[in-house]
């Protein structure tokens, strides 16, 4: 796949599925269900992480950047699209502050060699790189990408002296 064809992909699957009218949302049976937009962000991830591969196995130095910001920015786009600017905002912070606490765990395990490809230094903080990354794909897959919802039912309840009216409501 050409370079210049990656970043408008991954756009694009951002912008896929633009959210729903609530009074569009269809009714169900359940209260508890809620829209999950999560599908949307695995497919941003999934392009970047292809990227990155065709960067590794190509040696084509401009998709490694293309990948890198894809995953950094991908989600966060995926949420502000949809609204929600305060999950866009966690998750541009959660992203590179996981692969960064990752990275420095990982580099703690082999504390006090020189990171050198040849000396084995460079796999644990690799290792921690990744495992930074997919803790923050998860969480932003798997619990910040859920559509909120709030219902609000007027209520009446009868008293001695007369009625009390009021909202009640599940946020």
């Amino acid at each position: 796949m050409r370079p210049s064809i990656i970043l408008p992909l991954m756009l694009a699957a951002a912008l896929l599925a633009p959210a729903r009218p609530a009074a569009a949302q269809p009714k169900t049976d359940r209260i508890d269900r809620r829209p999950w937009y999560g599908w949307q962000i695995l497919v941003v991830d999934g392009l970047s992480i292809g990227a990155i591969a065709i960067a590794s196995s190509d040696q084509a130095d401009v998709m490694a950047p293309i990948g890198v910001l894809g995953l950094a920015l991908g989600a966060p786009i995926v949420h502000a699209v949809r609204g929600h600017y305060g999950r866009a905002a966690g998750s541009l912070l959660m992203r590179p502050g996981l692969v960064a606490l990752g990275g420095y765990i990982g580099y703690k395990v082999k504390e006090g060699c020189v990171i050198d490809r040849e000396t084995g230094c460079l796999d644990p903080m690799a290792y921690g790189l990744l495992g930074g990354a997919v803790i923050a794909g998860l969480v932003d897959t798997f619990v910040l990408a859920w559509e909120p919802t709030a219902r609000v039912a007027p209520v009446v309840t009868p008293t001695n002296g007369g009625a009390t009216f009021g909202l009640a409501g599940a946020f």
